[in-house]
């Protein structure tokens, strides 16, 4: 990215206001493309494909913070330690499930769905969690949660709390104990990706070039002073 800004700076300066224009305009549009996940705005099921290399999938907006993805890694180390490797599919919104909007709201249906999609030579036990509760698969007595509510009142950061505490229940449910790790109190979900930052550089940028234009056509408009009137 710097060095992109400085190959703007330097058109500028050579007064080659266009071509840094354009320069800009790509920044914008790289940026613009890079901040939503490809299989964000293409997948059908985005869910499926992350949980086939990871064991937790995470809503896109607003991203949760990084402390919190450590709290859920650690409590699924445990889990598969205790006997219980599970996979949690963490759904935030329509937009997490894709082409199939349809299933936000209906976690165990989306459950048995996705367990479709990610079971090939085994079963692993799922756990999904949605704003409207919980979905299992293979993981356990199907009351194992019953006492246990969906916070989903504090976004990404309620929801990955809950699934969390939801992991520690399945767990005990199977007669096994592990401990609820630390989970910070502080709901704000992560910042937006870094490169959010440069989006108001490159629009600061593209209104210098709007300035720039404006003063040179003016300046062609102006008669010289130099020459004098006969």
């Amino acid at each position: 990215m710097g060095s992109e800004l400085e190959r703007i700076r330097a058109r500028l300066n050579s007064g080659n206001a266009r071509e840094a224009s354009r320069c800009a305009l790509a920044i914008i549009v790289v940026m613009t493309i890079a901040v939503y996940p490809a299989s964000a705005l293409a997948d059908a099921d985005p869910a499926s494909d992350v949980l086939l290399a990871q064991n937790a999938f995470y809503p896109y907006q607003p991203p949760v913070t990084h402390a919190l993805e450590a709290a859920m890694e650690t409590v699924l180390r445990a889990a598969a330690r205790a006997g219980l490797p599970l996979k949690v599919a963490v759904i935030g919104s329509r937009e997490d499930l894709g082409a199939i909007p349809e299933f936000f709201g209906r976690p165990q249906q989306y459950a048995r769905f996705l367990d479709k999609e990610i079971s090939y030579n085994n079963q692993p036990p799922l756990l999904v969690v949605m704003p409207a509760g919980f979905g299992v698969v293979a993981a356990g007595p199907p009351n194992a949660l019953a006492g246990l509510k969906v916070d989903a009142h504090h976004g990404s950061y309620g929801l990955v709390r809950s699934a969390i505490l939801a992991v520690v229940s399945l767990v005990r449910a199977t007669g096994r104990t592990i401990a609820t790790p630390s989970i910070s109190s502080n709901s704000s979900a992560g910042g937006p990706p870094s490169i959010l930052f440069a989006i108001p550089v490159a629009l600061l940028i593209l209104v210098g070039l709007a300035t720039l234009r404006r003063r040179r056509s003016r300046r062609h408009e102006e008669p010289d002073a130099s020459i004098e009137n006969p």
